[in-house]
């Protein structure tokens, strides 16, 4: 049986008198053998004075954060706050400062592949503990290292919430530039400036991004710094919008310069350092913007050969260049085209506020007679969902049995609609006699929400022969519900399908779509799969 607090605080207490140990801790003797009997419970401040009374190393602290009445993993997190409190008040040491340094190298190269909806919950977490050991008294040393740790969280939150397209990001930068300034840390200053003059661009304010990369630069003073690889490119991109090409040709070089100076480890792929394929991309960029097409596809080409395939923001962002580049050379209808692929083969978590901004600043971008393309009308349906994004552990996949046959009835109803024709439901009993009779016709795998309603659904059948004596399997019916559409639903469901066809030792998957579904023809391609010609489809009706 685990101890409580009476019993810990009577074990601690040992030979002292009650009337001592409410002295110690200035409190009543009453209410000490009231918390000894268990008749009452501690308050976080009777707890700590008690806890110091006695030395008891934050036992005591720790118990008092397990109330009665809270399920297991309430109190598993009440004693774990508990502990690291207890822990955070006692000295800082160098192997502690150690651990930060790695937890902030950590987030900051999270922020080339994490999803930002997914990463800002561990940045508060954190910066919560850092907030919590800044209370507490330190050494001279020890609280610049700590100020400067709370600059760069600072950075990082604020990074997080501009690709989330939160204005509350301005904010932060703010408090980056307070603390940087209060630990007299130039280098994190400039790298703040840096990266703030990247919101600016992104929203506009065009002459304050180049006022702020121009910050950024001085305050690097000519020494090897990240802030100053981050700003002098901005500045270029900046100075390109406005057509100014000396002086966006003059801070691109600045650019290279500044990056050849950059140390090995600061030439990485983090939030906290400057690649070679980030220069390829923001100098594309700048590129694109002047309307020197030929050079900015070769940087747009290089800056895709030396990205990772899960640097997912970046790579977008560089493709909708690709778009800004086929629209300038006379071709909106390739360019949007581009866009829509670009935005469609993008994992739903990754499509931020940040790249769907770029994309819809190209449909703009596309003159007035040009708007009715076809491909512009997918692209702006494309553009028009809502920016509500599901994480792949909120859709469950399961395979259908025979209570789910009402929800399937549902769903034929809604596929006929969807098809142009009327919402009836589909027969129950021949649901049940194709699915889950003796002899079943088909298999359905349904994607349920993480409430479990039904979101999407698959239907397949296997077929043979494929290649040789191989079997394939045929997907005939992959459908989502409206409310779940542009979600991640279809491409859960058909990850599903492409693990059936394994399990079952098919040789390829299988289907067909309709040439006039452009949203579906978008996210078949973007799964990478080519339309195959050389067949005619035929229908014998009874």
């Amino acid at each position: 049986m685990h101890e409580t607090f009476g019993q810990a605080l009577r074990r601690l207490r040992g030979s002292r008198s009650v009337r001592d140990v409410a002295q110690l801790a200035n409190c009543g003797k009453s209410h000490v053998s009231d918390l000894e009997r268990g008749k009452k419970f501690p308050t976080p401040e009777i707890a700590e004075a008690l806890d110091a009374a006695l030395d008891a190393g934050g036992e005591l602290v720790a118990l008092a954060s397990i109330r009665p009445g809270r399920s297991s993993l309430e109190q598993a997190d009440a004693l774990q706050r508990g502990l690291y409190e207890a822990f955070a008040a006692g000295p800082m040491t160098d192997a502690a400062l150690e651990e930060w340094a790695y937890t902030i190298a950590r987030h900051g190269r999270a922020t080339r592949y994490r999803p930002e909806a997914e990463h800002l919950p561990e940045l508060i977490s954190d910066f919560s503990d850092l907030r919590l050991l800044l209370s507490h008294r330190h050494s001279a040393p020890i609280r610049r290292a700590l100020t400067i740790a709370t600059a760069q969280m600072a950075g990082l939150m604020a990074l997080t919430l501009l690709k989330l397209g939160e204005p509350s990001a301005r904010s932060w930068w703010r408090t980056g530039r307070a603390a940087a300034a209060a630990a007299e840390d130039r280098a994190t200053l400039s790298w703040i400036y840096a990266h703030e003059s990247y919101q600016l661009y992104y929203s506009g304010d065009v002459p304050g991004a180049i006022e702020c990369a121009a910050r950024a630069q001085q305050l690097a003073g000519g020494l090897p710094c990240v802030g100053d690889a981050l700003a002098a490119p901005l500045e270029a991109r900046a100075h390109a919008i406005h057509q100014r090409a000396d002086a966006t040709a003059d801070a691109l070089r600045r650019a290279e310069v500044a990056l050849e100076r950059l140390d090995a480890v600061d030439r990485i792929g983090s939030a906290f350092g400057y690649s070679e394929a980030q220069l390829a991309f923001h100098a594309g960029n700048a590129c694109t913007h002047l309307g020197q097409t030929a050079r900015a596809r070769d940087e747009h080409e290089r800056a895709l050969e030396l990205y990772p395939a899960d640097d997912h923001t970046d790579r977008a962002l560089i493709q909708l260049d690709q778009a800004l580049c086929l629209l300038a050379d006379g071709q909106p209808a390739e360019a949007a085209d581009q866009a829509t692929r670009t935005i469609v083969a993008l994992p739903v978590q990754h499509r931020s506020a940040l790249i769907m901004y770029r994309a819809e600043e190209l449909t703009a971008s596309v003159p007035r007679a040009r708007q009715t393309l076809p491909e512009m009308r997918v692209l702006r349906k494309v553009l028009a969902l809502p920016p509500v994004m599901w994480r792949a552990d909120m859709v469950t996949i399961d395979r259908a049995t025979a209570t789910d046959a009402s929800v399937i009835s549902e769903i034929l109803g809604e596929i006929e609609e969807y098809y142009g024709g009327q919402n009836v439901p589909g027969d129950l009993d021949q649901i049940r006699g194709a699915l889950f009779g003796d002899r079943p016709a088909a298999t359905v795998l349904l994607a349920r929400d993480e409430d479990a309603r039904v979101v999407g659904m698959a239907s397949y059948s296997f077929l043979w022969p494929a290649a040789g004596a191989d079997t394939s399997l045929y997907l005939k019916e992959l459908y989502v519900r409206a409310s779940a559409r542009r979600r991640g639903v279809a491409g859960a469901l058909m990850a599903a399908l492409r693990e059936a066809a394994a399990e079952a030792g098919c040789s390829r998957v299988e289907w067909t779509a309709d040439s006039d579904n452009p949203p579906a023809l978008a996210f078949y391609a973007a799964l990478g799969v080519e339309p195959h010609d050389g067949k005619v489809m035929y229908r014998l009706r009874k």
